[in-house]
Parts: structure tokens; C-alpha cells; sequence
């Protein structure tokens, strides 16, 4: 029988292996459900999200149509549709989603993190599953869940995402996973 520190070296290597096949993908699509609330308001629709390097497509469509918007961002900023036909510029996604949400999202970090992984840097406390998945997550003062992981070990992908800090909450619900090159045809 091994001794818990054997089995969390396991973990932390399995963890590893997990991040750099993971990490460096530099294509990647789902499609699924968002929710995000500061505690008072909130929403929640359809969600597809691609990525292939630097360039990143989001379309979601809330309950009804009600709160369509589509981002595109690459190198050079961040371009934002809402249903009603306005536009808005950003040099970045995330200062674009902070003027129209009000409160800092975390987008940079759920790009890692609905892949199941730490974003690059320091995070204050982890918990991984024997597989070396991620179960718990505290990075930048968001508390992360994951669940409902799918795929081969070394390369499963979350299914479920929660992610909190104070009465902000983002939520994801992952249908489908596509990686690979040629995933930013978004719908």
C-alpha cells in the first residue's frame, strides 16, 4: 500500500503531463452553456468559444435571443457585436467584457481553466483527482471547480466549470470538445 506523499507525487506528475499536452494546444472549440452573475444580476445562454493561437471567436445567445453578442480577438485588440448591431473596440477581451459587464470576468483565466488547468503562474491552493486532474482551484482569489471530466487521461477536458469570487460566479457546462487545428468556424 503506497502513503499519501507517494500518491500526491503521482498526481502532481500525471498533473504535469496533463498541462504541457494541454497547455500548448493551440487549437481548440466547445460549445455549451455560460452563466455569469455579480449576485444580483446575471444571464446565462448558448456558448461556442474557439481558439487557434492568438485569435479567439465567442458567440453566445441568452433564453430567446435576449442578450446575442459575438467577440473576436487577436493580436491586435478585441471587436464585440451585440444583437442589436453595436459594436465596441477593446485593445484587450478582457478590458472589452469589464466596460460591458461591469466586473472583471476572468477570461484570460477560464481559457486554461475549461481545460481543466492552472492558469501559467502562481495559484494559491489545488486539489487533484488520482488521474492528476484538477478538482479544486484557487488561482487569483477565484475559487474553481471541475467536474464531469471526459477523454483519455492525459488528455481529459472538464465538462463542468465553476468559478467564484465573493458574490461574482461564472459557470460553464461543456457539450462538445473539438482540439486540433481548423476549429474557428463558430456558428
Amino acid at each position: 500500500m503506497r502513503t499519501r506523499p507517494a500518491e500526491d507525487a503521482l498526481w502532481t506528475q500525471a498533473y504535469q503531463s496533463r498541462a504541457e499536452k494541454l497547455g500548448t494546444s493551440q487549437s481548440w472549440a466547445l460549445s455549451g452553456r455560460l452563466a455569469i452573475s455579480d449576485g444580483k444580476d446575471g444571464g446565462s445562454g448558448s456558448l461556442s468559444w474557439s481558439q487557434e493561437g492568438q485569435e479567439t471567436m465567442m458567440s453566445f445567445r441568452g433564453a430567446l435571443g435576449k442578450g446575442a453578442w459575438q467577440l473576436q480577438s487577436d493580436a491586435d485588440g478585441a471587436r464585440l457585436e451585440l444583437a442589436d448591431g453595436a459594436v465596441s473596440f477593446a485593445p484587450s477581451v478582457r478590458e472589452l467584457v469589464l466596460e460591458h459587464v461591469g466586473w472583471k470576468v476572468p477570461v484570460d483565466a477560464l481559457a486554461w481553466w475549461i481545460k481543466g488547468l492552472a492558469q501559467p503562474g502562481k495559484w494559491e491552493a489545488r486539489t487533484l483527482d488520482e488521474e492528476g486532474r484538477l478538482i479544486d482551484l484557487r488561482q487569483s482569489g477565484w475559487e474553481v471547480k471541475f467536474a464531469n471530466y471526459s477523454g483519455p487521461a492525459d488528455a481529459s477536458l472538464p465538462r463542468k466549470l465553476s468559478a467564484r469570487r465573493g458574490p461574482y460566479l461564472v459557470k460553464m457546462v461543456v457539450r462538445e470538445w473539438t482540439l486540433g487545428p481548423e476549429v474557428l468556424a463558430v456558428d
